[in-house]
């Protein structure tokens, strides 16, 4: 089971950090063109023994080729992801086409966590919602390169920024005005997930679709 997520206040003049990407080798995930309709998946706490992240899986709303799309991915980290400092990064095949640039409001973040609540001596389970603080794209001067995004959070719980805890679900959420859209044709494409704490990058993961397909 995982730790109670930790809170942060920054400082008001803290500066907007810029999450570095680190150099990442490239998995091949079997990613098709169409998959099924996004359901909603019930955050869980799951022991990831690491180094690397666990239970990847990755969906889109739409099951049309080259259409603009909602992703929905999920992992469990080994360690927390401090917000506005740790990332999760992302390596898309270059067939899988990303805007030059998508703004942060439109990724979305999301996990469950347990927490004591102060009041009654019990302890409550508590979905914590937010967006990316910042995310970043590598240069795509280049259709013939995969593009990588860096994400860092900015979950918060009433006035202050939440750190989400190792051995978690979380749900990164690509809305469709983000403007990813599908390959061009059904096939096998790459997707590669992982997460830089502190200056350390995890090992990367096979991402999969959901048992249900």
């Amino acid at each position: 089971m995982s730790n109670p997520p930790a809170f942060w206040c920054p400082p008001r003049s803290i500066a907007r950090f810029s999450a570095a990407v680190l150099s990442l080798s490239l998995l091949v995930v079997s990613l098709l063109a169409g998959v099924g309709a996004v359901e909603e998946v019930e955050a869980q706490e799951t022991q990831c023994p690491g180094p690397s992240v666990c239970s990847v899986t990755i969906e889109s709303s739409s099951r049309s080729p080259a259409a603009i799309t909602k992703y929905d991915v999920e992992l469990v980290t080994p360690h927390e992801i401090s917000p506005l400092q740790d990332s999760i990064v992302m390596v898309l095949d270059e067939d899988i086409w990303v805007p030059r640039a998508v703004a942060p409001n439109l990724v979305l973040l999301k996990f469950t966590a347990e927490i004591d609540n102060g009041c009654d001596n019990t302890n409550s389970q508590i979905t914590y919602r937010g967006t990316a603080a910042d995310v970043s794209l590598n240069d795509q001067d280049d259709p013939r390169h995969p593009t990588t995004i860096s994400i860092s959070h900015a979950i918060r719980y009433k006035t202050c920024t939440v750190t989400i805890p190792a051995d978690t679900v979380v749900t990164v959420t690509f809305d469709e005005a983000a403007g990813i859209s599908n390959p061009t044709e059904g096939g096998a494409y790459s997707w590669t997930v992982g997460t830089v704490h502190g200056d350390q990058a995890t090992l990367q993961v096979l991402a999969k679709h959901p048992s249900k397909y």
